[in-house]
Formats: C-alpha cells, sequence, structure tokens
C-alpha cells in the first residue's frame, strides 16, 4: 500500500429495536407538522419537479 492510500474500515453496531422506535417517536411528528405546513409543502413540491427533471 502506498504512503497516500488510507484504509477505512466500516466497524459498525447494530442499533437496537427501541432506539430505531424511540428515534423514530421523536421525529415522526416533527416531520408530520413539516410537511404539512406551507414551507414543507413547496419543499416537497420543488423536490418532485427535481426528481421529475432529473429521471
Amino acid at each position: 500500500m502506498s504512503a497516500n492510500q488510507v484504509v477505512l474500515e466500516n466497524k459498525t453496531e447494530p442499533i437496537p429495536q427501541s432506539a430505531v422506535e424511540s428515534l423514530a417517536r421523536t421525529l415522526l411528528p416533527q416531520m408530520q407538522a413539516f410537511f404539512e405546513s406551507e414551507q414543507g409543502k413547496q419543499a416537497l413540491k420543488e423536490w418532485h419537479e427535481e426528481r421529475e427533471r432529473h429521471s
């Protein structure tokens, strides 16, 4: 291996289901509120339009 090469190792631990559920319970209401707001509706519309342009 040369001196300018970097080796990255992916050392991840499984995420406990309870942590996933806790995160979902925290984020979901905030995400729902955002996408129900005018700002969120506009952001979603722009995202859809961008996807259509690139598909």
